[in-house]
């Protein structure tokens, strides 16, 4: 049966109702009862929205306006996204692949001077690609860059945080 709704909530909405037992609904649907007890078999469509790219279950945002560190994170958690975490070499050259200037990515050691770990979550790093000699701060450069050199085109750098380059933000897709 197809519903259109003419209440003002719902106006020309249509719903197939195919569920009353629950299990009519095809693989990749689920049953939803509605507030009126109308059950419709309804999709869970997970894309990225606006500027982000999917890779890999997540969503990607390049921002290439320059910002410290400090502001690049919060922009990412304002989009409901943290500076990227980098898991696998997979997941580092795909984004090598669209990068076209230095980037900030979610690794720091502000915490503990040496000791790097992402800050979405705390976890340590476990992944790395880090230029010839990096991190080679101590403890004046603190936050991880994409970055390119005469010596090393687009890895791991790190550099003071206050500095400005951009950023990429992820999120769950």
């Amino acid at each position: 049966m197809c519903l259109t709704f003419k209440d003002k909530d719902r106006v020309n909405d249509s719903y197939y109702d195919p569920c009353p037992g629950s299990d009519a609904c095809v693989e990749g649907e689920f049953c939803q009862t509605l507030k009126d007890n109308i059950n419709i078999c309804n999709i869970d469509v997970k894309e990225c929205l606006n500027d982000w790219i999917s890779f890999s279950n997540h969503c990607y945002l390049f921002v290439y306006t320059k910002m410290s560190w400090e502001n690049a994170q919060v922009q990412c958690q304002t989009g409901e996204g943290y500076l990227v975490k980098i898991e696998n070499s997979e997941e580092n050259t795909w984004i090598k692949s669209i990068i076209k200037d230095w980037m900030w990515i979610g690794l720091t050691d502000r915490q503990t001077d040496g000791h790097w770990v992402w800050d979405s979550d705390n976890s340590t790093l476990t992944y790395n690609d880090w230029g010839p000699s990096e991190p080679n701060g101590g403890e004046t450069e603190n936050c991880c860059v994409f970055w390119e050199a005469i010596h090393a085109i687009w890895t791991w750098n790190d550099l003071p945080c206050d500095r400005k380059v951009g950023y990429v933000c992820e999120k769950l897709l």
